[in-house]
């Protein structure tokens, strides 16, 4: 009849195969052949079947609400040919958090560009029985990785992003904000300063963020100030080009700029477009992100996706990115914000 509802009883009976399988098939769980997971979910698909929505959500609520009956290890890959950067110190801490609230133990393990180095990582995490892996930042392309035996999270930007699911920050969002603030404060000529190494491992999205700010803004153009061997002097860049406002990721600005014209607020604007919550008591105005949380969504995402049993790269219609958006908060680096129309003086 059309309107049945096809249930998984009805798909195992047409299979031949048990009740079991058909769930176990339908949710690809590890340990159930391949091929008999393909030939039942399409059985199901020409079938009909449509998993119950309550059912699904409770199922869902079941595993992932209670800690895991085994201390199962995630492996945190970071890069092993630099030093941790501050905001992966920051996502590890809550990836730690997080992990150890649901059960996982987490361990840390260095990176390195080399072919038969990620071939003997991959290797040994596999016969640690490490099904789930959480990537920080790499500002190069692990090519070798046997990325197919793992449920992988990746977090922040890699200058060759890798093809698995994310969890990210919003840059256009932060250099957004921060420019909107900064002219609401009545700077108009805004420049953009960031290291060059960090500007090509997120893949120059800050950079053209500005540079979409500025012409939606019909300001002309202006060269950024991006910090390498073959840079500028700040203050010859500064002067130059006569900018009253400079938004920056550096958290030493401030004293780059001290003792001289630029040192007041009313002069030069100071403001950081990407800000760590736990840093310098905001002294400068920023754009805060929280990099704990996103470590704390990374652990839940990679969770999920073990439950499902998701491993490999995923196809391209199944990739997940979840994109985080931080928050402004004011500081002595800046002019006073102007009171809206009829706000009373506090």
């Amino acid at each position: 009849m059309e309107n049945e509802i096809v249930t998984m009883k009805d798909v195992a009976r047409v299979a031949g195969v048990s009740y079991s399988t058909v769930s176990r098939a339908l949710r690809n769980l590890r340990g159930t052949n391949p091929e008999t997971c393909r030939r039942i979910q399409a059985l199901a698909k020409r079938m009909g079947y449509r998993p119950d929505p309550a059912l699904t959500a409770l199922a869902a609520y079941r595993f992932t609400n209670r800690p895991t009956a085994r201390f199962e290890k995630l492996a945190i890959l970071v890069n092993g040919t630099g030093s941790v950067s501050r905001l992966d110190t920051e996502r590890m801490n809550g990836i730690r958090s997080r992990a150890a609230a649901l059960g996982f133990e987490t361990e840390p393990f260095a990176l390195l560009p080399d072919e038969v180095s990620q071939h003997q990582v991959s290797r040994m995490l596999h016969a640690r029985g490490v099904r789930g892996l959480l990537v920080m930042a790499l500002p190069w392309q692990p090519t070798a990785f046997e990325w197919d035996k793992f449920v992988v999270v990746g977090l922040g930007e890699n200058a060759m992003p890798l093809q698995v699911n994310y969890v990210r920050y919003d840059h256009d969002h932060a250099v957004s904000v921060t420019y909107e603030e900064l002219r609401r404060r009545g700077y108009t000529n805004i420049g953009f300063m960031n290291n060059q190494a960090s500007e090509a491992r997120n893949r120059y999205l800050f950079l053209s963020a500005y540079l979409k700010c500025r012409f939606l803004d019909n300001a002309p153009p202006a060269p950024p100030l991006l910090v390498g061997p073959d840079s500028p002097p700040l203050l010859k860049w500064i002067r130059a080009h006569r900018f009253d406002a400079v938004m920056t990721i550096d958290r030493h600005m401030q004293r780059h700029v001290e003792g001289t014209e630029f040192a007041s607020p009313e002069r030069l604007g100071i403001a950081r477009f990407h800000s760590p919550c736990h840093t310098d008591q905001l002294a400068i105005a920023s754009y805060v992100v929280d990099e704990f949380h996103s470590g704390e969504v990374a652990v839940d995402l990679v969770q999920s996706l073990m439950n499902k049993n998701q491993v490999g790269i995923p196809a391209l219609r199944n990739r997940c990115s979840i994109t985080l958006r931080g928050y402004w908060k004011d500081g002595p680096s800046l002019r006073p914000a102007p009171q809206a129309a009829g706000q009373d003086a506090v």
